[in-house]
Parts: structure tokens; C-alpha cells; sequence
């Protein structure tokens, strides 16, 4: 885009025809004005002047006829009387004629003053007229000189404008660089400090004396603010790697649990945010995480380019100590909790499809409106579990212990109870699901649910042989 400096350069330059003020241009008008009067003036003054010379010439002939006419008479020796008569006509004759000429004369003059004076205005005229088209020449020419001087000391600022931008443009680069330099030096500096307190962090966290290793732990918390973002993935594995050691202190181990529901939290955003191609690990095999709160989080799949299919992360926590865990709304899919302790946790509304919860630990545990389709529970416990409105379409219990567990409105279509452990209580709670006639029971067990809907509803439930 052009600058105002340069538009008006442009404007002023004397080699664009637009850009000068224009000569006065030279009216051919005035001049053929002039011309006319001057062919009229020499028309009016040839005419009385031809008029005079040919009354000159009338009357020299005239006189030269009276002269031979008087020689003739003197010749024929007339009388005195008749000469002088004769000569006195001639005379009189000769003053007529230049009366005459005389009288043309006069009517010319006037008619010729005036012309002449006329004449004389417009020539006047025509003199201011050349005199004003000479001034405005000269005028013309001044306006070009200062245009073009005005152009000169334009580019000339421009050129020093320029320059100082130029300058002033190497200048913050320079600066910048100076500053990009001190900052890049700046931050390595302070990631060595980091690493350096990290790496104390870590020796006091395997320190013998409960009191660093608890200032440790609290420390790891204080890393994982936003400010330390570059630490996170190596915290969050030191974290992991902790929670799975059995030689620390309840308080200490309370502190890693804390660390750790935030570390985990911002590791799968992190894998969701830029999309990874790898899942996220998160072996929580033996670790300790009792009173965890887990709720919410996302396991769900992240996409892989190559093939176009998707690969779950899924969280190991076998023989993980998660009682009274919280994992509220979280996505656990295919989650592996093989004799994990899992008592008193709480699944509300959490998707466990394909759960593995073999021989876990789930007394008590709460599953409320938690999709468990397809899950593995074989042997677990699952002794007073509240699994009201859950979904356990094909889920199996084999050997498990569901003493006082409760399935009101539970969805048992296909739910396999084959050598589950059912009291009373749980058999009374099955009759208030949906679909358990297409549940798979033992004979006995059938029965016995048949005999304590026949009591309650004086029907008997034919048994579903899908």
C-alpha cells in the first residue's frame, strides 16, 4: 500500500502531465480580432486614397485641357472678353474638382479616426494580452521549479524516513533477538533449577525419615501447577512408581494419592488435547489408592491414523488398593481390577463396560446406574454391593459372593449367575429387576426364585430358555 509521503510525491511530479499546473493556453481569438480590424483599417484608408488620386489625375487633365484649349484661342486671336470668360470656367471647373476630393476626404476621416482608434484599443488590448500570457508563462514556470523542488526535498525525507525505519526495524530485531537469547538462557536455567529440586524431591521421597518424605510428597503436589508443565509426564510416572511401594507412611501415602488424582487428570488431557497415538499407560498394578477420587475421568479412545481403528487407553489396577475410591461418571472400559480392593468404592454412572473385575475386592462397593455390560466379576465379592438400575446385560457372576447385594431395576437380560453365592436378600432384590427370567441361574436358585415369586405374587415365572 502506498504512503501518504509517496502519493503526494506522486502527485508533484513534474513528469506527470496531471500533476503540473497547466500552461495558460494562447487564444488564437484575440489575434484574429486584430487581424480583421487591421485588413479592415487598410481596406477603409486604400478606398479615399484611391478616390484622391483619381480626382488628382482628373483634375491635372483637366488643366492640361484647359491650357491647350486657352493656346487654341490665343492661337485663333478671340477677344479678351472670351478668354478671360473661358478662363474663368476653367478655374472655376478646377476649384469644384478639389472642393470635391476635398469633401470625399472628410467623409473618409472620421470613419477612418475612428477605425484608426479602435484599432489602436485592441492593440492596446492585445499588448495587456501578451504581457498577461507572458506573466502567467513565467508564473507557470516558477510552479514547476518549486514542484520539482518540493518533489526533491519529498524524497529526499522519504529516503531519510526509510532509513530510520530501516533502522528503527534492525534495531527491534536485534533486540528481540537479545531478548529471545536471554529468554531461552533464562529457562534452561530455571529448568535446571527444576530438575535440580526435582531430583532432591525424588532422593527425599526414598528417604528413611517420614518427615522428608512426607515434605517430598507435598512438594510433588506443588509441581504440578501449570507453571511446571514440562515436569508432568516425569512426575506423573515417579507418582505411579510410588504408589506401588508398601514401606511408606499412611500420611505420606495420602499425599502421593492427592498427586496423583491431579497427575492422571492432567495426562489424559494431555493425550486428548494433541491427540496421541498412543494411550495413555496407566499401570496401577498393587499400587496403593485407597480414598481415591478417580470421578470422572476420561479413558476413552484416542484415534490412530495408520488404520483408522481405535485403541482404548484402559487403567491397570490389579491388585490395587482402591477402597472407597470415587470414580463418578468415569470412562473404564475394559478396566483391568483383577483382585483389585475396590470396597465401599463408588461407580455411579461410570461405563465399566468389559469390565475385568476377577476375585476384586467390592464390598459395599456402588454401582448405581453403572454399565457393566459384558463384565467379568468371577469370584469376586460383591457381599451388601448396591447395583440398582445398573446394566448387566451378559455380565457373569460365576463363584461370586452377592450376599445382601441389590439389583432393583437392574437389567439382567442374559446375566449369567451360574455358581454365584445368592442369600435371601439378593434373590428377593433379582425378582424387582428387569429381565430376570432371561437370566442364567442354577436349577436350585431358579427355583428358589420361583417359590419366592409364587409367595409374593401367587404366579409362577416361567423360566426363559434363551
Amino acid at each position: 500500500m502506498a504512503t501518504p509521503q509517496a502519493a503526494l510525491v506522486a502527485n508533484d511530479n513534474p513528469e506527470n502531465p496531471s500533476s503540473l499546473p497547466q500552461p495558460p493556453r494562447r487564444s488564437t481569438f484575440i489575434v484574429a480580432i486584430i487581424l480583421s480590424f487591421i485588413f479592415g483599417i487598410a481596406i477603409a484608408t486604400s478606398i479615399p486614397l484611391f478616390w484622391m488620386f483619381r480626382a488628382s489625375q482628373a483634375d491635372n487633365q483637366l488643366i492640361q485641357d484647359a491650357s491647350i484649349a486657352l493656346d487654341a484661342l490665343n492661337a485663333m486671336d478671340n477677344s479678351n472678353l472670351t478668354d478671360e470668360k473661358l478662363r474663368e470656367e476653367i478655374l472655376e471647373l478646377r476649384l469644384q474638382n478639389r472642393a470635391q476630393n476635398f469633401d470625399i476626404f472628410s467623409t473618409y476621416s472620421s470613419l477612418l479616426t475612428s477605425i484608426v482608434g479602435f484599432g489602436g484599443v485592441i492593440i492596446t488590448l492585445w499588448a495587456t494580452g501578451q504581457e498577461i500570457l507572458r506573466q502567467r508563462d513565467q508564473d507557470y514556470q516558477q510552479r514547476v521549479k518549486e514542484v520539482r523542488q518540493r518533489q526533491k526535498e519529498m524524497q529526499q525525507q522519504l529516503q531519510l524516513q526509510q532509513k530510520e525505519v530501516l533502522q528503527r526495524q534492525k534495531e527491534a530485531k536485534a533486540e528481540l533477538e537479545q531478548r529471545a537469547r536471554e529468554n531461552r538462557q533464562r529457562e534452561a536455567e530455571r529448568r535446571r533449577i527444576l530438575n535440580e529440586k526435582l531430583t532432591d524431591t525424588i532422593e527425599n521421597l526414598a528417604s528413611d525419615k517420614p518427615a522428608l518424605q512426607i515434605s517430598a510428597a507435598v512438594t510433588l503436589l506443588g509441581f504440578l501447577k501449570p507453571e511446571f508443565a514440562p515436569l508432568h509426564e516425569q512426575i506423573y510416572w515417579v507418582l505411579v512408581a510410588n504408589l506401588a511401594i508398601d514401606d511408606f507412611d499412611e500420611k505420606v501415602r495420602s499425599f502421593l494419592v492427592r498427586a496423583f488424582e491431579k497427575s492422571v487428570r492432567l495426562q489424559l488431557a494431555k493425550v486428548q488435547s494433541q491427540d496421541q497415538r498412543q494411550p495413555l499407560e496407566i499401570p496401577l498394578t498393587k499400587a496403593y489408592l485407597r480414598n481415591a477420587d478417580l470421578s470422572e475421568l476420561n479413558l476413552s479412545q484416542v484415534s490412530l491414523q495408520e488404520d483408522r481403528h481405535t485403541h482404548p487407553s484402559h487403567l491397570e489396577i490389579q491388585e490395587a488398593i482402591l477402597d472407597n475410591a470415587d470414580f463418578y461418571r468415569s470412562q473404564l472400559q475394559r478396566v483391568h481390577a483383577r483382585a483389585a480392593h475396590l470396597n465401599h468404592a463408588s461407580f455411579t454412572h461410570a461405563n465399566m463396560t468389559e469390565a475385568q473385575l476377577v476375585r476384586a475386592e467390592l464390598e459395599g462397593a456402588i454401582f448405581h446406574n453403572t454399565n457393566l455390560i459384558a463384565a467379568n466379576l468371577k469370584d469376586a465379592n460383591l457381599k451388601n454391593a448396591q447395583l440398582q438400575s445398573a446394566k448387566l446385560q451378559s455380565a457373569r457372576f460365576r463363584g461370586t459372593n452377592l450376599h445382601g447385594a441389590q439389583f432393583e431395576a437392574a437389567n439382567l437380560s442374559d446375566t449369567h449367575f451360574n455358581g454365584a453365592k445368592l442369600d435371601t436378600k439378593a434373590l428377593k432384590s433379582i425378582l424387582n429387576a428387569q429381565n430376570w427370567n432371561k437370566a442364567h441361574f442354577d436349577d436350585d436358585v431358579f427355583a428358589t426364585l420361583q417359590k419366592i415369586n409364587q409367595s409374593k405374587n401367587g404366579q409362577t415365572t416361567q423360566r426363559s430358555l434363551n
